[in-house]
């Protein structure tokens, strides 16, 4: 047994994530794939402090021990996302069949793992190194980066749609997930060329001492990843992923179309429902009797704004018209103003003033005082 500093620290996180996942799964709320991705990755950090230390080594009996089942990660991290965007989300019978390689992953290493010891040096030698592992790892890596791909894209998406539907989009954001799922991404990239390179290079001789720079950050970011999902105080959505796509319906009826966008303006003009620091899509359309996808396929397609561009295009109006007035900036600070002009975050506020003025609100201040 050779114990060093990298396997304590990757082991560490691998108990970390394993006791979050748990506690994550016993929440009233719980998303069980949080927790599956959490144990998965726990596992597979595990199972490589094992071969690392030698342990296995030492203790035949324990050689194919069912930890690595890798292949749950890909699915269980899309359905995750779509749990997260959709309360009320459940598996399909057809969703359930993306976990059958795992399954059968995990199958193949009970099989493996009841062999005699007696026996197992000889199935590691003759099969696993030069067989059942390189296809193992092959299926494995293009499993999981497809459905990588395909969780970054549906949060793309989701983002898209949320500027569609809300002005204030912060509270419903998975920019920190989507962040962290880039970060996933990048490390399963550098273990493919890893794994690559230990195959066709070194035949499976490659010290393992070049594999602690995926083990490690793995190890931190499988705690991290769970930890940001429970500190994150998002509202539960009750959206449809379906709901996530812009409507391409052609808007037919110009003179329909000219009254919409009279009609949306004279609400932000004369009603000033930008003010509304929780306006939603919804809200507008209620408010001028139109249907909620009509709306917003007329100020994509007419204004060429989203529904979130489109508020806050007059909430930062709102401000710069109270900058002028000196007797208010007597008692308010320009976040102040912000905040009474339909704005609820500093961030979103800073970000949306200099998008659209080209200056910090200090520098507009400034240029008009």
């Amino acid at each position: 047994m050779d114990f060093n500093i990298f396997n304590v620290v990757i082991l560490l996180g691998a108990i970390q994530g394993i006791i979050f996942g748990i506690y994550l799964a016993s929440r009233k709320k719980k998303n069980i794939f949080l927790s599956i991705i959490l144990w998965v990755f726990s596992l597979t950090c595990i199972s490589f402090v094992l071969m690392d230390t030698r342990i296995i080594e030492q203790q035949i009996e324990l050689l194919f021990v069912p930890l690595n089942i890798l292949l749950a990660f890909g699915p269980s991290i899309f359905f995750y996302i779509k749990k997260m965007t959709n309360e009320k989300y459940k598996l399909s019978l057809k969703e359930k069949l993306y976990y059958l390689p795992v399954l059968l992953q995990f199958s193949l290493y009970v099989f493996l793992f009841l062999q005699p010891a007696s026996e197992k040096i000889d199935i590691y030698q003759a099969y696993y190194i030069n067989i059942i592992s390189p296809i193992e790892q092959i299926i494995s890596i293009v499993y999981t980066l497809v459905f990588l791909m395909i969780s970054y894209n549906l949060i793309s998406k989701y983002e898209v749609w949320l500027k569609d539907e809300f002005s204030e989009i912060k509270k419903y954001t998975l920019q920190w997930l989507k962040r962290l799922l880039a970060i996933y991404i990048a490390i399963w990239l550098l273990w493919t060329f890893t794994t690559l390179l230990d195959y066709f290079m070194y035949n499976w001789q490659l010290e393992s001492v070049y594999y602690y720079y995926i083990y490690i950050p793995l190890a931190v970011f499988t705690y991290w990843i769970g930890f940001s999902s429970y500190s994150k105080k998002h509202e539960d959505a009750d959206f449809e992923i379906k709901q996530f796509k812009r409507s391409n319906d052609v808007i037919e009826f110009e003179k329909d179309t000219i009254d919409a966008v009279e009609k949306l303006k004279q609400l932000m003009t004369d009603e000033k429902m930008y003010l509304n620091p929780d306006l939603k899509l919804l809200n507008l359309a209620d408010a001028a009797n139109m249907k909620s996808h009509f709306v917003s396929n007329v100020l994509n397609s007419v204004v060429k704004k989203n529904f979130h561009d489109f508020v806050n295009y007059y909430r930062v109006e709102e401000v710069k018209k109270q900058l002028l007035d000196n007797k208010k900036l007597k008692n308010y600070t320009i976040l102040g103003v912000a905040y009474e002009s339909g704005f609820n975050s500093k961030s979103t506020f800073n970000d949306i003033f200099k998008k659209q003025t080209g200056l910090t609100p200090t520098q507009y201040l400034k240029r008009i005082t």
